[in-house]
């Protein structure tokens, strides 16, 4: 009797399992149902809510008051502008933050306001009228905190650049920036000096003070086109090959394959003897 009701036994285990097997078109009992009917959802598919909302998998909003990981938000909000011209710059201007501050204005701002700050020069100002060169005045009576707030939210036309510039690069493009303005007008009021001084010198052809002024006017405008020559050059790809100034680092991947190599600490010789 005990040996029968061990083959019944079987025999209704072997039925269970053969139910969950793809052999059959039934699948009879099945083991973690919502595992085997799990919704999947097409990406870019409307999904209603219970309360009516439609909404998209892909863009969906997140919960309020969350940030991504390792991010500060900008909290100036976009009319403040008395806390914005607050705002300091906590870098240094040095060689290397203005190389930084060159590349990045080069690669993001350029195109509308031109290599050299002048709007004429950039690629937009051909199809569209009324974008401001950054060469100028217009710069140089903005505090440091004002360019970078026009950088992080935008004005007019010009959509922000958060996601393009990070805090570090954006800080030292404004310091790229208003340098390059004062070089710029620097040059143009060694050119008006000198300027004057030809102009002088053309009516008093035999006044050797206003010869003086004229050469040494031409110096001064060499020396300030020279000037602002090196800092339009201070990202240049041929000088980013230099020792003395580091490329800007690769972005990291998402994921990195692991690697047999050596481990961190030994070298090449000693994986080998393993």
């Amino acid at each position: 009797m005990h040996k029968s009701s061990s083959i019944i036994a079987a025999a209704a285990l072997f039925g269970m399992l053969a139910g969950c097997s793809d052999e059959k078109p039934e699948r009879g009992i099945e083991a973690l149902p919502d595992m085997y009917h799990s919704p999947a959802f097409e990406a870019q598919t409307a999904l209603v809510s219970q309360d009516g909302k439609v909404q998209y998998p892909a863009m969906l909003t997140p919960p309020e008051g969350t940030i991504p990981r390792g991010l500060v938000p900008y909290a100036v909000e976009p009319n403040d502008w008395a806390t914005a011209k607050k705002l300091n710059n906590p870098q240094v201007a040095s060689k290397n933050v203005l190389k930084v501050g060159q590349t990045w204005f080069n690669h993001t701002c350029a195109t509308c306001h031109g290599k050299d700050g002048n709007a004429v020069h950039g690629n937009v100002a051909k199809h569209f009228s009324g974008i401001p060169s950054i060469n100028g005045t217009n710069v140089l009576t903005m505090t440091e905190g004002e360019i970078y707030h026009i950088i992080s939210v935008g004005r007019n036309r010009m959509v922000n650049l958060r996601a393009q510039l990070p805090p570090a690069e954006r800080w030292a493009v404004v310091s790229y920036v208003r340098l390059l303005a004062r070089a710029t007008m620097a040059k143009n009021e060694a050119a008006t000096v000198i300027g004057d001084a030809e102009a002088t010198s053309h009516d008093k052809p035999e006044d050797g003070a206003a010869q003086a002024a004229v050469r040494q006017g031409r110096i001064l405008l060499n020396q300030r086109t020279a000037d602002l020559a090196a800092i339009l050059k201070l990202g240049d790809e041929a000088e980013t090959a230099a020792a003395e100034f580091q490329p800007l680092p690769e972005p990291e991947p998402d994921y990195v394959s692991p690697s047999w190599g050596p481990q961190l600490g030994e070298s090449a010789s000693e994986e080998s003897h393993k």
